[in-house]
């Protein structure tokens, strides 16, 4: 799983920062059980699901970094609940 960060566009008047998390096949499980997570704990985090990503609208790159640390914990997490069989 791969985690970035995309900023404003130009001249464009509504925001278009993002955080970006791209995963593989393998790697899907992990991805929707923290977007679940997400949606219970964290509903100001709005995720949208695609094919092999999912995007999260963000304010600023402050707020990316508080994302970037959550998505690090919960990956973390979710990956030793793999390991362990949960």
């Amino acid at each position: 799983m791969r985690i970035s960060y995309i900023g404003q566009m130009k001249e464009c008047k509504h925001n278009t920062r993002i955080a970006e998390v791209c995963y593989s096949e393998k790697e899907e499980r992990i991805a929707e059980r923290m977007m679940d997570l997400m949606d219970k704990t964290a509903p100001w985090w709005k995720p949208s699901g695609f094919d092999g990503m999912f995007i999260v609208p963000v304010a600023d790159r402050e707020e990316y970094e508080e994302f970037a640390e959550w998505y690090m914990n919960a990956k973390r997490m979710f990956k030793n609940c793999e390991k362990f069989g949960f």
